[in-house]
């Protein structure tokens, strides 16, 4: 019962008493126990236990990821109040604990070794309380975000091992103690306004940064902190700060163009005058090389700058005698180099020259050198058959120069002309209507190791002739077949395939001893695998989308063609894909395995190596068909647009959920593909779509299913 009040005459407030029916005291009461039901509802609910903003933060970081394959972020969602229980997540109480504000804040991110792939979000940097930050060892890729390096409570920042690019930020590093940035892709140059007070680590090692180590780096670190500057491409002195010269040589090793101490190579004195001829700028100047210092003449009298001309006409005369006498020497060695060089070449192992066996060309007592000691010396002889004989010992000098160069000049049966040595040594050119090849010729030439051992133990070299022509020559060794006339049959049935798209084979030299060399066309713009791509699926060289479109159109138009000849490949992967000037695939070693042993083949059976080869291959019965050169062209493609080799599970999984929503599967193919390709990737989101369906088809484990290279090149056009 309620009351309402009720004024009386006299202004006096009386109240009466009000009575409410049970229906409105029941309707009361309903609407109480409704509203305490909401509430209970709302506090219960996400949106009442909202993530915290550290935890928001950390999921952009998670958004930014490609690729998870040990799903290490698995626990990480919107549904917790905070990411404290999160993989990876360290927190800690911030604030004053007899106060109500004390909250666990994050303070560690620890994700190293977990195959993570995409790139670091400047978000990372707004983390308040951050102080571990390690996603070492990974596949993180493009540049720095200096929102990272700016966090005022980051005290290690350990991002080695990836394959991040850009410059090195520069600006105030406030509290990092350590800073490992090591084995990544940083370009650019050192920046001399790094300030790292507080640094006791930095290691900016294998890395490509270059140019001149600025003369203020380091000045702003303490004097016994470690910096790490190994194996870049710096130039220059060191500066003098004692930060650097208090590190040891193997901080600074690996930089060819450094010198200066701690440094055991020392610096080339700075010329007094820029109009020193440079022949003689390398020798020590006697009195005025450095102005105002002292130094002693080669008499052995000391004198100053200022000095200098107060020396007599014979100690003058005996300062330009000895410069004359360093110059004569100096020039004797250059024209005893130079003579060496001309007499020698120099075959390179591991890009580097290794010295060549001196071998001699004819009779004449005139010395040359050979770059193939595994080919005998030539006797002078040719013939066109397998079982032609040297020429007589009586032979004069200059009828055998005639007979070996008719010999060269001879066409035979089937475009080729033959060479043979006096111990059954063979060289048989394919004529192509160019200069054909002479044996004393190659056996002349430069060469340097390009790759390798590759099917069956063979090493590839580039042959560099006298007139400047360059070769491709593998060396198959004594793993190869074992007669001369199956091996001759196999190298013309590949040579006679022409095709832009196709190395062109020169010929091939057959010795007695068991070595064998195959000599293709050189291509100058290296491999697919060489430049494109490095294992951990990550792209450092960067290819346009236009670029990747017409290597997986030229390689298919090759193959198509290939298999049109009733030809197969055998070994397609990026490392057999050569790329010209123009970027224009060249698909090379086309039969090559059909070239060495049984035995040789029989070894690689037992794995699928890099895995580019079909599934069905791998058993020793198994008879080779086009199918495999599809499927491992549908690798090859997969790894040219996503940066990475999908194993045989990955593509039986990607094959299995096909179809089934095309939004979804949109949505899939444009997430997996190669980072480098995302600005590429606007407006053409078809047909990447488009290539990576191929990719997925051409592999697909049923060899049945695999469109035909034909109808691969077909899809292809259409995307063009």
């Amino acid at each position: 019962m309620q009351t309402a009040p009720r004024r009386s005459s006299g202004n006096t407030i009386h109240t009466e008493p009000i009575h409410l029916s049970q229906e409105t005291m029941k309707t009361k009461k309903m609407s109480v126990l409704a509203f305490c039901l909401l509430l209970l509802l709302f506090l219960s609910s996400p949106v009442a236990r909202a993530l915290d903003l550290d935890g928001v933060l950390l999921l952009s970081f998670k958004y930014a990821i490609l690729g998870d394959s040990m799903s290490v972020l698995g626990t990480w969602n919107y549904d917790d109040a905070t990411p404290c229980s999160w993989n990876g997540v360290t927190c800690a109480p911030i604030g004053d604990p007899g106060s109500l504000g004390v909250l666990r804040r994050v303070t560690s991110l620890a994700l190293p070794s977990s195959k993570l792939l995409g790139s670091i979000p400047p978000e990372l940097g707004l983390i308040e309380h951050l102080a571990y930050l390690d996603l070492s060892n990974n596949l993180f890729n493009g540049s720095l975000p200096d929102t990272v390096f700016n966090s005022s409570s980051l005290r290690l920042l350990n991002l080695s091992r990836n394959a991040l690019v850009g410059h090195v930020p520069g600006g105030l590093l406030a509290s990092v103690e350590v800073l490992d940035l090591s084995s990544n892709l940083l370009n650019g140059s050192l920046p001399s306004d790094l300030d790292g007070s507080a640094l006791s680590q930095l290691n900016l090692s294998h890395n490509s940064i270059s140019g001149a180590i600025p003369a203020g780096f380091g000045s702003r670190f303490p004097n016994n902190a470690t910096i790490d500057l190994s194996f870049n491409n710096l130039t220059g002195s060191v500066p003098e700060s004692l930060a650097l010269l208090n590190q040891k040589t193997v901080e600074l090793a690996g930089n060819s163009g450094l010198c200066g101490k701690p440094l055991e190579i020392l610096c080339s004195p700075h010329n007094s005058s820029s109009m020193t001829p440079p022949a003689i700028a390398v020798i020590p100047k006697p009195a005025d090389s450095v102005s105002g210092v002292q130094v002693s003449s080669p008499g052995g009298i000391s004198s100053s700058s200022g000095s200098s001309s107060r020396l007599k006409p014979g100690k003058i005369a005996g300062i330009v005698l000895a410069d004359l006498t360093g110059i004569g020497i100096l020039s004797l060695a250059i024209l005893y180099v130079y003579q060496l060089r001309k007499r020698k070449s120099l075959v390179a192992s591991d890009s580097k020259l290794f010295k060549l066996n001196r071998r001699s060309v004819s009779e004449s007592k005139q010395p040359s050198v050979s770059a193939w000691p595994c080919i005998p010396k030539i006797t002078g002889d040719t013939g066109t058959s397998d079982d032609a004989t040297s020429t007589s010992e009586s032979d004069s000098e200059e009828d055998r120069g005639r007979d070996r160069e008719d010999g060269n000049l001879n066409d035979l049966a089937k475009g080729a002309s033959t060479v043979q040595n006096q111990k059954g040594g063979l060289l048989v050119t394919i004529d192509k209507g160019e200069t054909k090849l002479e044996l004393d010729t190659l056996l002349r030439a430069s060469a340097y190791v390009l790759g390798g051992r590759g099917s069956g133990g063979s090493i590839v070299y580039k042959a560099v002739l006298e007139n400047g022509a360059a070769y491709a020559v593998r060396r198959i060794g004594e793993a190869g077949v074992g007669r001369l006339r199956d091996f001759e049959t196999r190298v013309k049935a590949v040579a006679k395939l022409r095709h832009r798209n196709l190395v062109g084979v020169r010929g091939f030299y057959w010795g007695d001893d068991g070595e064998k060399l195959v000599i293709y066309d050189y291509i100058p713009n290296g491999s697919l695998d060489s430049i494109g791509y490095r294992k951990g699926a990550w792209s450092p060289f960067h290819m346009t989308l236009e670029t990747r479109l017409k290597i997986a159109t030229g390689v298919a138009r090759g193959l198509a063609y290939t298999h049109e000849k009733k030809q197969l490949h055998g070994n397609v992967k990026p490392s057999n894909i050569l790329l010209g000037l123009d970027m224009e695939p060249v698909i090379s070693d086309l039969g090559l395995d059909r070239l060495t042993t049984a035995a040789s083949r029989n070894r690689k059976l037992t794995v699928n190596l890099q895995g580019y080869r079909a599934p069905e291959s791998l058993t020793e019965a198994a008879k080779p068909t086009p199918n495999w050169d599809v499927y491992s062209y549908g690798i090859v493609v997969l790894e040219l647009f996503t940066g990475r080799v999908f194993t045989d599970l990955e593509v039986s999984q990607w094959s299995a959920t096909m179809g089934w929503s095309a939004p979804e599967d949109r949505d899939r193919f444009l997430r997996a593909v190669d980072p480098a390709l995302r600005a590429d990737a606007a407006g053409r989101e078809d047909a990447i779509v488009a290539i990576l369906k191929l990719g997925f088809n051409c592999a697909s484990l049923v060899p049945h299913r695999r469109p035909s290279m034909k109808e691969a090149v077909q899809v292809l056009e259409k995307i063009l």
